[in-house]
C-alpha cells in the first residue's frame, strides 16, 4: 500500500478538482481521519489555505466557514447579543484540544453519531453553501438526506438566523467529554401566552436524527397553561439500534428521550 499524497490548492477550483478524483478526500481538522480506514485513501486535500474561515454576521444572519473551529464558532457566537444555542452546545463538546480541531464543515460532513453540532443546526433550519458539481446551497435536512448533493462538493458556509429562541439540550452521556448516546436539542419562541414557533430534534437514533413534528405541531398556536408535557411525549415515535450502548437497551434510551423532552419542556414553559 503506497502512502497517502498530499495536495495544498490555494484555489477552490482546484481543490474541487482534486476532490473528484477516486480516493482524494478532503483535509481539516483532521479528527474524521482516525474513524475510518485509510485502505482506500489515496490522497488528502488541504484545505488551510482556502477561504473558508471566517465568521460575521449580516443583520440577523449568521455566517461560519467551512474551517471554523467548535471553539472558535462557540467563542464567536458567545459575544453576539442575544441567546445561541450553539455557543453552548458547541463550547461544552467533546475536550478542549479536540473542539480546537474540530471544524464545522467536516462534522457537518460526517454527521457522526455523537454530534453536538447537527441536532442544534437541523433545529436553527440552517443552510450550507457549497462548491463543486451540482446545487450551491441547500438545507442541512436536504445535505444530511441527499447523498448526490454531497457527492463531488465541499460545505463552504454554514447560515443560520439568529432568532431570540429559548433553548433547551440535553446530552446523554456518562462523563462531561464523553460521546453523548444521543442529544436532544429544544427551541421555543413564545408571544404572550402562546408558543409562536417550537422545534426539537433528537440525534443518535436510527436514521441519524428524528424531527419531533408532531410536537412541534401540537405546539405552535397553543397557550402556555394548556399544554400537558407529560401527555405529549408519548406520542414521540424514536427508535434506537439494538446496539447503540451496552448498557442501555433501545426501550430504555426510547423512555429517556420522553424523560428529556418532558423535562424540557417543563422547563422552556416555565412549569
Amino acid at each position: 500500500m503506497s502512502e497517502p499524497r498530499w495536495y495544498y490548492p490555494d484555489k477552490i477550483d482546484e481543490a474541487v478538482e482534486l476532490i473528484s478524483r477516486d480516493g482524494v478526500i478532503p483535509h481539516s481538522g483532521g479528527t474524521g481521519i482516525l474513524r475510518g480506514s485509510m485502505k482506500n485513501v489515496k490522497g488528502f486535500v488541504d484545505l488551510s489555505c482556502l477561504p473558508f474561515h471566517f465568521h460575521h454576521t449580516h443583520g440577523r444572519v449568521v455566517e461560519l466557514g467551512a474551517c471554523v473551529t467548535f471553539s472558535e464558532a462557540a467563542s464567536y457566537l458567545n459575544s453576539l447579543r442575544g441567546e445561541c444555542i450553539l455557543s453552548k452546545t458547541l463550547g461544552s463538546a467533546a475536550s478542549t484540544p479536540l473542539r480546537n480541531r474540530i471544524t464545522l464543515g467536516g462534522s457537518i460532513c460526517l454527521f457522526p453519531p455523537w454530534s453536538d453540532l447537527m441536532g442544534p443546526l437541523l433545529a436553527l433550519d440552517a443552510e450550507v453553501e457549497l462548491v463543486g458539481k451540482g446545487c450551491s446551497r441547500c438545507t442541512i435536512e436536504e445535505y444530511t438526506n441527499e447523498s448526490e448533493i454531497r457527492r463531488g462538493t465541499l460545505i463552504t458556509t454554514v447560515r443560520f438566523k439568529l432568532e431570540q429562541w429559548e433553548c433547551y439540550y440535553f446530552r446523554e452521556a456518562r462523563t462531561f467529554a464523553d460521546h453523548p448516546v444521543f442529544t436532544l436539542t429544544l427551541l421555543c419562541m413564545r408571544d404572550g401566552d402562546r408558543i409562536l414557533k417550537f422545534r426539537g430534534v433528537v440525534t443518535g437514533c436510527v436514521g441519524r436524527y428524528m424531527r419531533l413534528n408532531m410536537v412541534e405541531e401540537l405546539l405552535v398556536g397553543s397557550s402556555i397553561d394548556s399544554i400537558e408535557p407529560a401527555r405529549i411525549v408519548h406520542g414521540i415515535n424514536v427508535r434506537f439500534a439494538g446496539k447503540k450502548s451496552k448498557s442501555m437497551s433501545p426501550e430504555y434510551l426510547k423512555h429517556l428521550v420522553f424523560v428529556q423532552v418532558e423535562r424540557g419542556l417543563a422547563d422552556l414553559l416555565g412549569r
